[in-house]
């Protein structure tokens, strides 16, 4: 025998919250209205601010900070590859080793 679901959903709104009713007249929540995401999303955001101001979290870096910051950790990677090139270079000479790989 085949269980035959109802094609369709009750809903109801408190003005924050969502409720799926079902055929005895239960709620269940399942969602908030988006004025209250909205409004709980600038408490988030005001709150951030202030520990970003506070310097207890960083702030968050722009694509083209990141790229910045990307570009000196590279600029640094190659110097200190130079400067162990150098030193290697300068310990195949001291001990005679002319071979290159």
């Amino acid at each position: 025998m085949i269980n035959k679901v109802p094609n369709y959903v009750m809903l109801e709104s408190d003005g924050t919250m969502l409720y799926q009713i079902n055929q005895v007249g239960n709620k269940t929540p399942i969602g908030y209205t988006n004025e209250a995401y909205e409004q709980l999303m600038g408490i988030a955001e005001q709150y951030k601010k202030k520990l970003e101001d506070a310097g207890l979290i960083q702030k968050e870096l722009t694509p083209e900070e990141i790229q910045a910051k990307q570009n000196q950790l590279m600029e640094k990677l190659f110097n200190k590859l130079d400067s162990f090139e150098s030193r290697l270079s300068g310990l195949e000479t001291s001990l005679g080793g002319t071979e290159d790989d």
